[in-house]
Order: structure tokens, then sequence, then C-alpha cells
């Protein structure tokens, strides 16, 4: 459950993030930004089609065990002033500049979701100099290692996918 809830959270910061109201895939498409789910805030977490909700205590404490999926939804959440707490941008960039090591980390080890986070931070500067051909590169990487994941779920016969 905290492995969906977490997913959740990037993947509502994430698109977010990139402009889309919904949630976004990138299935055959590296830069794609429309969404396959709706999701919204009404101040007491994120809910995505009345299915998942995001609580930021339980978040926060993901963060703090160094998840960097959690690490990175907390510094949007914070840049962002979402569910109760303050907008802050400056302490969100010392966020995203933290969860780094552990998303390039993840990244490197396949986690789509990692990626996901790595091409919102470069293309938009956060917590990173701005670098929008890293992030197309991180987005490509996404695509590949959900690709992959995939691929070894259809082979396994597990049919729970992941965002």
């Amino acid at each position: 459950m905290k492995k969906i809830i977490l997913m959740t959270a990037l993947a509502f910061s994430s698109l977010t993030a990139m402009g889309a109201t919904n949630a976004t895939t990138t299935s055959g498409n590296v830069d794609a930004t429309t969404p396959d789910i709706t999701c919204k805030n009404d101040g007491s977490g994120v809910s995505c089609d009345e299915t998942y909700w995001i609580n930021v205590d339980t978040m926060t404490l993901a963060a703090a065990n160094g998840d960097p999926i959690a690490q990175y939804a907390i510094a949007y959440i914070t840049e962002n002033g979402l569910n109760g707490v303050s907008k802050d941008p400056e302490k969100a960039n010392a966020l995203y500049e933290h969860a780094l090591p552990g998303l390039k980390k993840a990244s490197d080890d396949g986690n789509p979701t990692a990626c996901r986070a790595l091409a919102h931070m470069y293309t938009h500067g956060k917590g990173v100099s701005k670098d929008e051909a890293k992030g197309r590169e991180f987005m490509q990487k996404c695509k590949e290692h959900s690709e992959k994941k995939d691929k070894k779920d259809e082979e396994s016969g597990n049919d729970n996918k992941e965002m």
C-alpha cells in the first residue's frame, strides 16, 4: 500500500508540475503530457479517480526514512503549498536537491518513477540547473524502464501494473 501511495504521489506531482491536469503516460511519446486519469486535491489529500489518497504525514515519514520518491513528492508539495503545507519554493529547492542522489540511484536501478521525477527536475530546473535535453533523456529512460517492467510482468503473468 505504501508503494502505491508513493507512486501515486509522484505521478500526481510530476504531472501537475508539467501542466497536465491528469496523469501522464509515456506510451509511444517520450514527451507525453496527456493524462489518463484525473487527479485532484480537496485539501485533505490527493485523489486520483477517487482511488488513492496521499497523506502528507505518511509521505513525510517515508521521506525522512530515505525514500527518494517520497522526498521528491514532499519537495513538490512544499513548492506548491499543497495539502496544508505552506508554500516555500526555497525550501522545496533544497528538498529537490536532497532527493537527487537517491533518485539517480533508483533511476540507475531501473525505477521508471525516479526517471520521471528526474525528468521533471531537469526540465524545470528544480534542485538542479535547468537542462531540457537531460530532462528528455530521463523521460526516454523512464519509457525504457516501463517497457522492460511491462514485459517482465507479462512474462511472469503479473497484471498488477504500477505507475
